[in-house]
């Protein structure tokens, strides 16, 4: 008797087409190489549950190392708790390493005034972060698929958005020193589910999904079945194709026009400068993305065709001529350059000297409006950390946001402790990242316009810079475990 091999093929394996999907993808878009040591966001709904399944089916083949992170974001009572636990008992189950932690979003929400939506990120990219900064993994997967992206792109046309901003979530990028991963944008919702089916495993249902009153819900579950049913079937398909067209054409049009940029803008001590002759003979096209780059080096936020229009005018207009923009930009045409010059390139009316904060003690900045309290005391049990604050908008609408405050550990504090503006050169190492970073870069990466870049204080002591006032304080002087005294600074508005 002829004895048959039921052994069944790889192919017919469940997961194995979609594996093989993910695998191609990450390989396509470089997500990561052999070895790779890898986080895994996993917030217990379907998709997170189906992304670490697959990369844990994918680790050994791989060498991938992965850990699991999860936020619970306070906001749901003892249904987020039940969130954390589930997802350490589905870690266990798979033998793979789990960090949880916990935010008081509500609080946070209400002394930043922030939406839910935003609030919520904010909170997960610190916790990541954190979380790289004490394990040493700088990368992190997230559980988003093409079908997040549709939403994501029709919600920016609904909203309003640059052309790039039609391209959506990306494959990969960095966030600071932690590089995101996407490696399921190449997959339906449909098809996680259909593979969590196969395998017999359940997820946890997040009811804030179902809230019509999150723009995203209203998109989700009204806007695209209405369109799909009336207007496209394939209307996913055709919004994910689009946002890939969109981020080829950016890259491609970011190598092209690199040397564009160098060769008419230029910046020295006298500011920004346009060599007009250069400009002028540029196409309309390259026109635009000069003075798009130019806004967003000056530090001009919420740009509109008019500053453009404007830009244009004194370009080719007489030498002398001086325009205005947001934020205290001033232009003017000098012989043959255009020199943009913001609000602080004379830096002597906002920008303050070194003055030293007693400690414990209290002092006013009257340049920037805030009274500094520095406190110091033995360390609590608990202490509520905040996560930081989008500078960019703190220090915009300053002093809307409230006050702001930070804990340190007193004993790693090399006094006197100043305060004062930024200078150039100015660098430190912020918590939970692997280096030191240029505070000028922090002020960039952040979309913090030029113009109030010298209002936000800087803080030091003997050793160095320890807290960019809204940013992530020094990693040397941050709470430990053995930490015995605590030194609170608070910046409170005028």
């Amino acid at each position: 008797m002829n004895i048959r091999n039921t052994k069944p093929s790889p192919r017919n394996n469940p997961g194995y087409e979609l594996s093989r999907k993910v695998k191609e993808y990450a390989a396509l878009h470089h997500l990561w190489e052999k070895g790779q040591r890898i986080m895994v966001a996993v917030s217990g709904g379907a998709d997170s549950v189906a992304l670490l399944h697959l990369l844990h089916g994918l680790a050994p083949i791989l060498e991938l190392e992965l850990t699991v992170v999860h936020l619970d974001h306070g906001l749901r009572g003892q249904s987020s708790m039940d969130d954390a636990c589930w997802v350490e008992a589905l870690s266990g189950r798979l033998n793979i390493p789990c960090l949880t932690g916990s935010r008081d979003l509500a609080a946070e929400m209400k002394a930043g005034g922030r939406s839910p939506e935003e609030a919520a990120r904010l909170a997960r990219y610190a916790f990541f972060s954190e979380v790289s900064g004490r394990t040493g993994f700088n990368t992190i997967a997230l559980g988003h698929h093409a079908d997040d992206q549709a939403e994501t792109v029709l919600m920016k046309l609904l909203r309003g958005c640059s052309p790039s901003g039609l391209g959506g979530m990306r494959a990969s990028r960095m966030e600071g020193n932690l590089r995101i991963v996407r490696p399921l944008l190449a997959v339906r919702r449909w098809e996680l589910r259909e593979f969590l089916d196969s395998i017999g495993e359940s997820f946890r249902e997040d009811l804030s999904n179902q809230d019509h009153r999150f723009l995203r819900n209203r998109i989700r579950h009204e806007l695209i079945p209405l369109l799909e049913k009336e207007y496209n079937p394939k209307l996913k398909e055709g919004l994910v194709h689009l946002a890939g067209m969109v981020r080829d054409r950016d890259d491609y049009l970011k190598d092209k026009l690199r040397d564009t940029f160098f060769r008419v803008i230029s910046e020295s001590e006298d500011g920004i400068k346009i060599d007009c002759k250069i400009f002028s003979a540029l196409s309309d096209f390259e026109q635009g993305e000069v003075l798009r780059n130019l806004l967003w080096r000056a530090g001009v936020s919420g740009t509109q065709r008019s500053y453009f229009r404007d830009l244009k005018r004194s370009i080719e207009g007489q030498s002398g001529r001086r325009l205005i923009l947001p934020g205290g930009v001033t232009a003017f045409r000098e012989n043959d350059n255009l020199i943009i010059k913001t609000g602080l390139s004379s830096r002597r009316d906002q920008e303050f000297a070194p003055r030293e904060v007693p400690i414990p003690g209290e002092m006013i900045i009257q340049e920037t409006g805030v009274k500094i309290i520095v406190r110091q005391y033995p360390r609590p049990q608990s202490i509520d950390f905040k996560a930081p604050v989008d500078l960019k908008q703190y220090w915009e609408t300053f002093p809307e946001g409230g006050g702001l405050k930070e804990y340190l550990d007193r004993d790693r504090i090399a006094a006197p402790l100043m305060v004062r503006s930024r200078l150039p050169g100015d660098r430190y190492r912020p918590l939970a990242m692997p280096g030191n970073r240029k505070i000028k870069d922090i002020l960039i990466d952040e979309k913090v316009p030029g113009s109030i870049r010298d209002l936000i204080p800087v803080i030091e002591d003997r050793k160095g810079i320890i807290w960019l006032a809204g940013y992530r304080p020094a990693h040397r002087c941050r709470v430990r475990k053995d930490s015995e005294t605590i030194l609170e600074i608070s910046l409170i508005p005028l």
